[in-house]
Parts: C-alpha cells; structure tokens; sequence
C-alpha cells in the first residue's frame, strides 16, 4: 500500500493557503521538518497524524493514503512499466534495485505484486543472475509471503523464485516454501531446469517422471474388480494381459510357457508390479476356467518374489530399458516390532527408494510380502481363487508366501 502523507499534505496545505511555517508552529517542529514530510524523505510521526488531520478537517486515514489506493488498471500499468525497465538496457540494475524497493513498499499488499517476479523470470536481460538484485528478491518474497495472499499467488510466486534462484540458496529456499501438493521440491526443481534450459540436470527428472507414468500405466486403479461378473473377470484379465506385454516390451524380455511374467526371471525394476501382475492374473485365469495356466502364475510370481526377497540390503537394480540408464533402485529390509501389535502389516517387505546423482530420492511402490500373502489368504476380496483354494498346490504357494514373512 503506497502511502502518499508527503502529496496529501502539500495539497491539504495549499488549499487551505498555509505556508510550512504556518503549519510547523501550530505542531511545534520546524518548517524543515514539514518540508522533509511533503518532500517524502520522511514521514511524520505517529503522534502527530490526528493532529494534522485535524488541522486540515480530515481523517488520518484519508491524510496517509489509505483512500487513495490505484485502481486495478493503474496497478497493472506500474507493473507494465517496471516490466519494460527490466527490458532497457539503458537502465542499470541499481536502478532496478530501486524499482523493486519502490513496488514492495506499496503494493506488497496488492495482488499484482507477483508479477515482480514472473516479469524478472521472463525478462531477456537476465537482470536475476545479479547477486544485489537477488537479494533484493528475496526481501520482497519474505515480506509477500507474510501477507494474506491468496494460495495460487504464493504458489506462483514460489514457482517463479525458485527457478530463478541462485544455486547456494536454492536448497534453503526449497526448504521453507516447498510443500507436498501443489509446489513439491520435483515440480518446482522440473520447472527451474526447464526455464534455464539446464538439460543435463532436467534428464534425471525426466526419467523420473517416465517411470512414474509407466508405473500409473501398470497400475490396477480403478480398473481392479473382485469379486464381480463374469464379464468383469474376462475384461479385467483382457487389461491385465496387455499391461504384462507392455511391461515386456519396456523391459525387452521374453516371456515363455513357464515363466509367462518374470521372461528370464531377472529381477529388475519392475520386479514388484511383475509379481502382483502375476498374482492377479492367475486369480483371473482362476475364475474363468483356465485352472492349471492360473497354477503356472503364481509358480511364477511366487518365484520372482523369492527371489527379491533373497537379495541383500543395499542391493542395487536396474533395467535392461536404455531410457532408464542411470536409474537405480536400492533395496531396503524393514521389520516390524514384535512389542507392537499394530505393526503386523509392516512384518517383512522391501521399500524401493530411488537415489539420483543430484542427490534427490524418489520412493516407488514396495514389493508387500503381507498384501500378497493376504490375497491368497482373504476370505473376502478375492473370491475369484475359489475354484483353486482346495488344491493342495495354492496351500503350498501360500505356505512358500508365508515363508517371506
């Protein structure tokens, strides 16, 4: 909010034919002091507002301004012309400095104060990349946020600054503005990289964001349905099918009579949505009609899960997909705590965490040695293994799951 003391009172005191003199008497402080008020160099003291305001049968509010404020459409051409100053090269960052000063000063309260910091992000002259002038910046970011903004301004600004944030500050600005939803560390470091065009940084983002649109791809959301028609059994399978071709296809494997998931059994990447595709089919082969082909299933899947299981700590996996290089998953043991008797579901299962060069880690889906276990095992959920349970071949599958926990 801009406060215009120094403009109202050379005007006040105009109208009313007053000379500084004359008004500096009836306030006790020199005309030099009343010169320095109308001349914006300072401004009066707090205790001598109502005074003044009296003297000129007026409200305090209307001497400082605060009915005063620009309409929408002057605030917008401020804006507009502190946007073609960062654009001249003529003028001088000190002068930028300034400008920016000037604009948080009175409109850190307005809406419009976001647009400081998209025009600097925009602006071909890269003002930004001057120490002094990020400074000021961040200045006027801390004093922005502190006010009652509406969310999606304080998202953008956020966005705007962190992209054009120097690199020693960046973690601590990410740090205190970052959130889980809307502004994440990953959208706002994907957002930097790709208006500073640094694409070496932006690839393993990249791959990031490849692997989670093929996880979302190999998911069963919304399209898991059990137990359900016999139609549902036979679309559901039909989905199923293709996801496991697609997965063979990224992962370049092939599949054969025996091993109609794993391929050649490696455990890569993919290992965990390998198992539970597995697992939901051979519970779909199951309920319609293809009883032995459900058994090679889980033969499969079961496999594939011992052997994840059986690997080390610390263990690192890869995939065999070139648009995947450099992506590495560690696997990670966790138990649960036999004095706890809420922790049961966290008894045994590997936690897939993705470790990148710039040192950001991603986490993906965990291989859940008691969610597959429970499948077999549910008397509610999966209804579709009933035509299997009573073989004594699904009793030692479920026995060999046990064995993980």
């Amino acid at each position: 909010m801009k406060l215009n003391i120094g403009d109202n009172l050379r005007r006040l005191r105009r109208e009313q034919n007053m000379t500084q003199e004359a008004l500096a008497d009836k306030l006790g402080v020199s005309f030099q002091s009343v010169s320095r008020w109308e001349n914006g160099t300072t401004y009066p003291d707090i205790e001598f507002l109502p005074a003044i305001a009296r003297i000129f049968g007026t409200t305090v509010d209307g001497l400082i301004g605060c009915d005063a404020t620009p309409s929408d459409e002057e605030t917008e051409q401020i804006m507009n012309d502190f946007c073609d100053a960062l654009d001249d090269e003529t003028i001088d960052n000190a002068a930028i400095i300034e400008q920016i000063r000037s604009l948080r000063r009175d409109y850190a309260a307005n809406e419009h104060i976001w647009r400081i910091f998209g025009d600097m992000m925009y602006t071909e002259t890269q003002r930004w990349r001057d120490p002094a002038v990020m400074e000021e910046l961040r200045i006027t970011c801390r004093e922005v946020m502190a006010y009652p903004h509406p969310t999606w301004l304080k998202n953008a600004m956020v966005q705007y600054m962190s992209a054009i944030e120097d690199d020693e500050h960046l973690d601590g600005f990410l740090n205190t503005y970052a959130s889980d939803r809307d502004i994440s560390r990953t959208s706002l470091l994907w957002s930097r990289y790709t208006n500073r065009e640094e694409w070496d940084k932006l690839e393993q983002f990249r791959v990031h964001r490849l692997y989670e649109h093929i996880d979302a791809l190999l998911s069963d959301r919304g399209l898991w349905r059990n137990p359900g028609t016999p139609n549902d059994a036979w679309e559901s399978r039909w989905i199923n099918e293709r996801k496991i071709a697609i997965l063979h296809t990224i992962c370049g494997c092939t599949p054969d009579e025996k091993h109609p998931v794993s391929g050649d059994g490696a455990v890569d990447l993919f290992a965990a949505d390998r198992v539970w595709m597995g697992i939901r089919h051979a519970c779909y082969l199951a309920s319609t009609g293809e009883e032995e082909t459900a058994f090679v299933y889980l033969d499969d899947a079961i496999s594939l899960a011992e052997r994840v299981f059986a690997l080390p700590d610390e263990t690192e996996i890869g995939c065999g997909c070139k648009s995947f290089a450099g992506l590495t998953l560690y696997l990670h043991n966790e138990r649960a705590n036999p004095a706890d008797e809420n922790s049961s579901h966290l008894a045994q299962f590997r936690n897939y965490s993705r470790v990148e060069e710039s040192g950001i880690v991603y986490c993906g889906s965990p291989l859940y040695a008691w969610g597959i276990y429970n499948a077999l095992t549910a008397e509610h959920g999966w209804e579709w293994f009933d035509p299997i349970r009573h073989d004594a071949r699904y009793a030692a599958y479920t026995e060999r799951l046990r064995a993980l926990l």
